[in-house]
């Protein structure tokens, strides 16, 4: 487990799981997990907000310790916000915003740690941001 100035040991196994949820994995594409990608956290979480940042750590720290079960429940309330009340409606759609935010960014920022040596996370999905001269007629 790589360690972070941000996120204890413990909350980076609760991210870890919670990426595993979010990104299991596929024939093609890799887990969030065994693309290493939480290797390189710190890297988003310093431009964070003091209060984002808390929020982050009080939410994957408790998802360390919960079981799969729960993380499911509370990502599918998140999914499906637009049926609760306002204020909860709304707490659930920044919590998303949270959660997902924090395990796409990393994944799909094309980072992989050399123990990772399938292919990467662009190449799977076949985006090249390759940009070109046009053509001048």
């Amino acid at each position: 487990m790589p360690t972070s100035e941000y996120f204890s040991q413990n909350q980076l196994k609760g991210l870890l799981k919670t990426g595993d949820i979010i990104l299991p994995g596929s024939e093609r594409s890799p887990s969030f997990s065994k693309t290493g990608c939480i290797a390189y956290m710190d890297r988003m979480l310093a431009y964070l907000s003091q209060q984002d940042l808390d929020g982050l750590r009080l939410l994957f720290g408790i998802f360390r310790w919960s079981p799969k079960w729960f993380i499911h429940l509370i990502l599918m309330a998140c999914k499906h916000n637009r049926f609760f009340p306002w204020v909860m409606g709304a707490a659930l759609r920044m919590l998303e915003i949270g959660i997902k935010g924090a395990v796409m960014t990393p994944y799909y920022a094309n980072i992989a740690t050399q123990s990772y040596a399938g292919p990467k996370v662009f190449d799977i999905i076949g985006w090249d941001a390759k940009m070109e001269q046009p053509i001048e007629y």
